[in-house]
């Protein structure tokens, strides 16, 4: 069933052509359009000169008909053609006589035969004076007759060769054939080394998308010739080390988080059993339990409020704050923890609100953990502070404790990273994330306490 299925899927694909086959399929149309409209232009451009030309040669020699002739010439009632037009293109228009049996004047015997062939061929029901397109003894002539108004049933014949012309027009097509063929097959020459030198580079970015798509993440050290190919391999590469990072931190993630959740929960199960044999007092274990319980809760709202920064895009609802209210509401919720601490809260705010387009659930979330964790490591107070800057938004947030280790100091922001005295490693990046979201950006001094100045553009 399932073959029968994949062999439908396959009937119903259309084939694609390669890249190589587009590429040769396209400059052999070309360069046959342009040497099918060169022929075409210098075969009309021929015909229409013959035309033209031999035509005005002929109508001439017709005019000369019928000419007085010269004193000294005998006048026996047959028009005389006095002197000899020149056709442009080398060729003489000639006069014969057909008397409806023979060739009765004008020819000689070298052109009797011809002239001969050329009476047989011609259409004596067509109007007179039309010129007409003759083919005799080998030849192709432009013709044309007139009646004898003296002498009824014999006709004067003008006639002009254009047999040379022809000639001379089919060897000049002959030459653009070869040319043609010698052209085409020198483009399909470039056309394959040029497709193949397109499609190369294609093929093995394809390969290294193939890869990635396998899991993977390792950059290709692919040197591309092309700008537009390097740029892709580029995209692909940065595209490759974001995954590869991803991957390395989602890891990571799922070990810390069974880490975290595995601890309180053997803290639960130990105090449960104790309970059930009696051998712990059941409201301390109660209460453990329930500490223990209040702590999980917390862990899972900050690992859902991270992975949920992951994906929050620019339809994240936005609007304008004063952060002053966001850091004293924040101050007012941690202060049970201010008090039991013995930690005083100060601020140092502006007079003047300090707006900023960001969330406020997020911003609250990022200044809570931050005030939190002043509070934790304060020894005795805390300073909040909010200003305008050169037109930038700064808030900051000050704690007089011994300050984050040099050791620390380069990974309080990783997830799951905790430093003396943490908790779940997850506050500080949930803040890093909800900052960087919001365009600002956060650094940490603590060279006199611990202060972290957020700063938004």
């Amino acid at each position: 069933m399932g073959l029968r299925l994949h062999a439908e899927r396959g009937i119903g694909m259309k084939k694609k052509r390669s890249i190589k086959t587009r590429i040769l399929l396209s400059i052999l149309a070309l360069i046959g359009i342009a040497f099918g409209a060169i022929l075409l232009v210098f075969n009309v451009s021929v015909t229409r000169y013959i035309d033209i030309n031999a035509k005005n040669q002929l109508a001439v020699a017709r005019e000369m008909l019928g000419e007085p002739p010269p004193p000294d010439n005998r006048d026996d009632g047959r028009p005389k053609m006095h002197g000899q037009p020149k056709n442009p293109v080398g060729a003489e228009a000639e006069l014969f006589f057909w008397d409806g049996n023979a060739v009765v004047q004008g020819g000689n015997s070298d052109t009797l035969e011809t002239e001969t062939a050329i009476v047989h061929a011609l259409d004596f029901s067509a109007p007179q004076g039309e010129t007409q397109t003759v083919h005799a003894n080998g030849g192709t002539y432009l013709a044309t007759m007139q009646e004898n108004a003296l002498m009824p049933g014999e006709y004067a014949i003008v006639y002009v060769d254009i047999t040379g012309i022809q000639a001379f027009a089919g060897n000049i097509n002959m030459m653009l054939i070869i040319i043609l063929v010698v052209v085409g097959g020198a483009a399909v020459a470039v056309a394959f080394a040029l497709a193949g030198s397109i499609a190369k580079p294609i093929r093995q970015i394809s390969g290294f998308a193939g890869k990635i798509g396998d899991g993977v993440f390792e950059p290709s050290g692919l040197e591309l010739k092309d700008r537009e190919t390097s740029r892709l391999l580029d995209v692909m590469n940065r595209t490759a080390r974001k995954l590869k990072t991803y991957d390395s931190e989602q890891k990571t993630f799922f070990q810390n988080v069974s880490h975290e959740l595995k601890t309180p929960l053997m803290t639960i199960r130990c105090n449960a059993e104790g309970i059930v044999y009696q051998v712990m007092d059941s409201k301390e274990s109660g209460r453990t339990i329930m500490g223990e319980v209040d702590k999980l809760v917390e862990l899972i709202d900050d690992i859902l409020y991270i992975s949920k920064t992951d994906t929050i895009t620019e339809s994240e609802v936005r609007e304008e704050c004063d952060l002053r209210e966001i850091l004293s509401n924040c101050a007012e919720s941690q202060k049970a923890l201010a008090e039991k601490r013995y930690v005083k809260i100060e601020y140092d705010f502006s007079d003047t609100p300090v707006t900023k387009n960001i969330s406020e659930k997020s911003a609250k979330r990022a200044f809570c953990d931050i005030i939190s964790n002043a509070i934790r490591y304060a020894k005795s107070r805390i300073v909040l502070s909010c200003h305008w800057e050169e037109g930038r938004a700064v808030v900051a947030v000050w704690d007089d404790g011994t300050g984050i280790s040099e050791a620390d100091l380069p990974h309080i922001f990783e997830r799951f990273y905790k430093g003396k005295g943490g908790q779940s490693g997850i506050g500080l990046a949930i803040v890093k994330s909800v900052v960087d979201k919001a365009g600002g950006d956060i650094v940490v001094d603590v060279t006199n306490g611990t202060r972290f100045t957020v700063t938004f553009g």
